[in-house]
């Protein structure tokens, strides 16, 4: 009978120590589950042109402009719908130079120094630039499109990236052209980017003007 009271008490034991090691084991907390899209990686922002996730962007800033051997400074704004319309106006302490406003099928331009207007294709543009250009290709320009504007044979252009934390997005400060490889050249800066708020795009021509030939 004692033998019996000693096998009864191991087995008693036994079974008092396992059930404290799952008691044990039960108190450790389970790292909850995270949702796969949560534990990737953080994606490197996109720049404009890559996203496309919008619909205007609009910049002003400083450009600094050597044509034909003489340079010129002037402040501009800058406002595109994509795929519609890009307006610019340049000016120089706070008195407005130009304005240009092209669409996919034709720009207008005024120059209100020498009091000329123009109203037609892209001849003047291309003039002014020193490169054969469209919509299109000023559209790339301005948003940061490296593929399509790599493609233009007259044209390098170097962007200096940077992340715009009120945006989310990356868009350049700065952008240098140089057209043909000569001395001629565009820096433009970049300041108070904006997506996605509709800006102005109006232009008049004013009464008295000359049409530009």
């Amino acid at each position: 009978m004692y033998k019996y009271k000693i096998l009864l008490l191991i087995v008693a034991l036994t079974l008092l120590v396992s059930s404290c090691k799952t008691a044990r084991k039960a108190q450790v907390p389970v790292r909850p589950t995270v949702p796969a899209e949560q534990e990737k990686q953080p994606v490197k922002p996109k720049t404009f042109a890559e996203t496309r996730d919008y619909q205007w962007i609009s910049y002003r800033g400083s450009a600094d402009v050597r044509f034909d051997g003489r340079d010129v400074a002037c402040n501009y704004y800058m406002v595109n719908r994509l795929d519609s319309i890009i307006y610019l106006n340049l000016s120089v302490f706070g008195i407005e130079l130009a304005r240009l406003v092209a669409r996919p099928d034709g720009v207008i331009f005024v120059n209100k120094l020498s009091k000329e207007y123009y109203k037609g294709d892209y001849k003047v543009v291309e003039k002014y630039l020193k490169f054969p250009a469209d919509y299109y290709t000023m559209q790339s320009i301005f948003n940061g499109d490296t593929m399509t504007v790599q493609k233009i044979d007259a044209v390098t252009a170097r962007y200096n990236w940077h992340y715009y934390s009120e945006l989310k997005r990356t868009l350049f400060d700065q952008l240098s052209i140089s057209v043909n490889g000569k001395d001629q050249r565009i820096v433009i800066k970049v300041a108070n980017p904006k997506i996605d708020v509709p800006g102005p795009t109006s232009i008049k021509i004013p009464e008295g003007f000359s049409r530009m030939e």
